[in-house]
C-alpha cells in the first residue's frame, strides 16, 4: 500500500513539475549512492573537492542526511574529514524525524579529547561532538584536528553563573538516559566561560513567577480550572507584563559592550513560548494593553487581520454583491461607516417578514441598500441615504471596471479612493496595518503572474490559502533594533541572546494527540494499528501498537 501510494504521489508531482522537501533529500541521495548503499561517481568527485564536511546541530540530523553527508566526505576512502557539532540536550526536532541516537552513538564510541594530545600531527582529522570545536593558538583561531575524538565543550559564554546554576539544578533532576537521552551529571553540566563582574548578591538571580489558576468566587466555585485556558493564559501574560514594567522602571543590567550598568529596555527582553498558536496573540494583546510594545514572530494571522478582511470583503461583493455577510461587513466598516441601528434601518427598507411583507424574506442586503439610497424607505434618514448613495456611486464605478482592471490596481484604487489606507495607518499599529494592505496588492501582483486571471479566481485562490492554513503571518515592520519585547517560540530562539528571558507557557500539558491516532508510525518498529473485527464491529488495540505508543510517549516526554 505504501509503495503504491508513493508511486501515485510521485507521478502526480511529476505531472505538476513540483517537488517537496523530502524529494530534495531523496533525489540527492539517488545521485550520490546506489541502491546497495555504495557511492556513485558524483559522490567520489565531490569528496575530492571538499577538504572538510561539517554538520552543525548534529543532534537533529537523521539517517538520510547522514548518508548524504558521508557520501561526499572521505570516510569511505579511509580519511575521516567529517566534522560534527551538536548537543543532544538541545534535540527538539523529533517531529521532523531527527535521530539523536546518531549523536549518542558517536558520543559513546569516540575517545574524549585530552590536552596532552594537542601536539599530534596537524594533518590528522577530527570528528567531534559539542558546541564549538576551535581553540586559540598564538592569538589566532586554529582548528583542533584529532582522529575519532570527542571534544566536550562545556563552557557557556552567554550566561552568568546564576542562570547556569539554575539550569544545572533543574536538569540534573529531570534528565536521565531513559528520558532525555543523556545523564545530566557533572560532565554534562554547564560551566561559566565568560567573565562577568560581581554585583550585589541576588541582583541577577533566576526568578520563578507563580500565578494562581484556581481562584474561587464568593460561592466557593473554581473560576479558573484549566491551566491552558484563555483566562489562565491572560493571567500569566499579565503577571509577566507587571514584572516587565517593574524591570524597565527600576532594574538594571550589565552591558557587555560598554562594560557599564544601564537601565533595562524593552528590546532587552524576550518571552519564550513552547507553542505560539493560541498563546502569542494573547501575550501581545495583554502587553500592549499595559503600554508595553510587543512583537510576535508567529506565522499566522495575516488573513484574519481586520484591515485585510475588510478589503477582501470589498473584493467579494465586487465579484458578487448578493453576499449579505461581506456586504454587511463593508457597510459597517469605516469605508461606509454605518452604525448597527442604521444597518437595521437599511435591512428593513420594505418592512419585516413579521409585518406581512413576504418580499422582505428574499431581498438581499445589496438590494435593500439600493432601495434605501433611492428613497424608497417608509421613513427615510436623509443623512443615511446620502451616505449610501455616495458608497454606491463609487462601488458601481469599481464594479464596472472589474473586467478590464488588474486586481492589484483594483485593490489600490479601493485603498486610496475610499481613504481606507490612510485610516488604517492612523490606527494604533498603523505601520503594521498599512504594510499588511500593501502586501495584499503584492499578493495580487504575484497571482497575476500565473496563468490564472480574473477577480473570481483570485478570491478563490485566497480562500484556498485560508482553507489549507497557508498563512505566512503579518508583514514584519520591525528593524533589528526596535525597542519592543519580542515573543518567539523556543524553536526559533536557538542561537539568539537576550539579557532578560521569560520562559512562559510551562503549565501547558504535553501534546499527546498523535499517540491516539488509529495508525502509529515509528522509524524502528514501523507501522502499528488497531485490530478491527468487522463482523462484531469492534476495534481492539494490538500489542504492537501499545509498544509503539509507549516508545513514542517516552521519546515525546524526553524531548519536552
Amino acid at each position: 500500500v505504501v509503495q503504491y501510494f508513493s508511486l501515485r504521489y510521485a507521478r502526480k508531482k511529476r505531472e505538476r513539475k513540483v517537488v517537496d522537501f523530502a524529494d530534495l533529500e531523496h533525489f540527492a541521495l539517488r545521485i550520490l549512492r546506489n541502491e546497495d548503499g555504495s557511492r556513485r561517481e558524483p559522490a567520489r568527485e565531490l569528496a575530492k573537492r571538499f577538504r572538510e564536511v561539517m554538520c552543525d546541530e548534529y543532534q537533529d540530523s537523521n539517517y538520510l542526511q547522514e548518508a548524504i553527508l558521508t557520501a561526499v566526505s572521505r570516510i569511505e576512502d579511509g580519511q575521516n574529514n567529517y566534522f560534527c557539532v551538536g548537543d543532544v540536550k538541545q534535540s527538539i526536532y523529533g517531529f521532523r524525524h531527527a535521530r539523536p541516537d546518531l549523536f549518542m552513538r558517536k558520543f559513546h564510541d569516540y575517545t574524549p579529547y585530552s590536552a596532552d594530545k594537542s601536539s599530534e600531527d596537524e594533518d590528522t582529522d577530527v570528528r567531534t561532538q559539542g558546541k564549538y570545536a576551535r581553540k586559540a593558538s598564538g592569538g589566532d583561531t586554529a582548528e583542533i584536528r584529532l582522529t575519532g575524538t570527542r571534544i566536550d565543550l562545556r563552557q557557556n559564554f552567554r550566561s552568568r553563573h546564576e542562570v547556569l546554576d539554575s539550569a544545572n539544578g533543574l536538569f540534573e533532576q529531570l534528565m536521565i538516559p531513559g528520558v532525555g537521552g543523556v545523564a545530566y551529571d557533572d560532565e554534562a553540566a554547564l560551566v561559566v566561560g565568560a567573565s562577568y563582574p560581581e554585583f550585589q548578591h541576588g541582583e541577577f538571580n533566576t526568578e520563578i513567577l507563580l500565578t494562581m489558576t484556581h481562584e474561587e468566587d464568593t460561592e466557593g466555585n473554581s473560576i479558573l480550572e484549566d491551566e491552558s485556558s484563555g483566562a489562565a493564559r491572560e493571567l500569566e501574560a499579565r503577571t509577566i507584563a507587571d514584572r516587565i514594567s517593574h524591570l524597565v522602571r527600576h532594574e538594571q543590567i550589565y552591558d557587555m559592550k560598554s562594560g557599564q550598568m544601564r537601565g533595562i529596555e524593552y528590546r532587552d527582553i524576550v518571552i519564550l513560548l513552547r507553542t505560539m498558536s493560541g498563546w502569542a496573540d494573547i501575550f501581545v494583546n495583554i502587553l500592549e494593553q499595559q503600554g508595553i510594545p510587543a512583537y510576535s514572530t508567529a506565522k499566522g494571522g495575516y488573513f484574519s487581520a481586520t484591515e485585510v478582511v475588510t478589503i477582501l470583503n470589498y473584493l467579494a461583493i465586487l465579484d458578487n454583491p448578493e453576499q449579505d455577510i461581506p456586504y454587511a461587513s463593508i457597510l459597517r466598516s469605516p469605508i461606509v461607516g454605518l452604525t448597527a441601528e442604521e444597518l437595521a434601518m437599511v435591512r428593513c427598507v420594505n418592512g419585516t417578514p413579521s409585518s406581512g411583507n413576504k418580499e422582505a424574506w428574499y431581498l438581499s442586503l445589496a438590494e435593500c441598500t439600493r432601495r434605501y439610497a433611492a428613497g424608497q424607505a417608509e421613513r427615510t434618514n436623509y443623512a443615511l441615504r446620502d451616505k449610501l448613495a455616495e458608497f454606491l456611486s463609487f462601488y458601481d464605478t469599481m464594479r464596472d471596471s472589474v473586467s478590464y482592471t488588474p486586481i492589484h490596481e483594483l485593490i489600490w484604487n479601493i485603498l486610496t479612493e475610499t481613504g481606507y489606507l490612510h485610516y488604517a495607518s492612523a490606527l494604533p499599529g498603523g505601520a503594521q496595518r498599512a504594510a499588511n494592505l500593501r502586501m495584499l496588492t503584492e499578493k495580487a501582483i504575484a497571482y497575476e503572474e500565473t496563468s490564472y486571471v480574473g477577480l473570481f479566481n483570485f478570491i478563490r485562490y485566497i480562500k484556498n490559502l485560508q482553507k489549507y492554513d497557508v498563512d505566512d503571518g503579518e508583514v514584519s515592520v520591525l528593524g533589528e533594533n526596535e525597542n519592543v519585547v519580542r515573543i518567539v517560540s523556543i524553536h526559533k530562539s536557538k542561537g539568539l541572546e537576550y539579557p532578560v528571558v521569560f520562559v512562559a507557557g510551562n503549565s501547558k500539558a504535553f501534546n499527546r494527540k498523535d499517540l491516539y491516532a488509529s495508525l502509529l508510525i515509528d522509524q524502528e518498529y514501523g507501522l502499528a494499528s488497531d485490530y478491527v473485527d468487522f463482523r462484531s464491529r469492534v476495534r481492539i488495540p494490538t500489542i504492537k501498537k501499545a509498544a509503539v505508543k509507549r516508545k513514542l510517549l517516552r521519546e515525546n516526554v524526553g524531548e519536552e
